[in-house]
């Protein structure tokens, strides 16, 4: 289990990537319940991801999506 992970190549629905970070909900698996975290901009198109509880299974190479309420805001993959 994790409580963190790094995404690149993540994308904004909007087109403007956060520039600070922001409260979330994240999932990493098709039909799990998003869960709460904190995206944190990184370096080099890189987005850390901090769940408030670890995480089982994260998988490089997944999709890794996030939400504001029920809102999709984008998703990255899953270093």
């Amino acid at each position: 289990t994790r409580k963190e992970l790094l995404l690149k190549n993540y994308n904004f629905i909007s087109g403007k990537k956060p520039t600070t970070s922001m409260n979330v909900k994240a999932k990493i698996r098709y039909g799990q319940e998003p869960k709460e975290a904190i995206i944190h901009p990184a370096k080099n198109n890189i987005l850390k991801v901090k769940f408030k509880e670890p995480q089982f299974a994260v998988t490089p190479g997944q999709i890794c999506v996030f939400y504001k309420e029920e809102k999709c805001l984008g998703g990255g993959i899953i270093e």
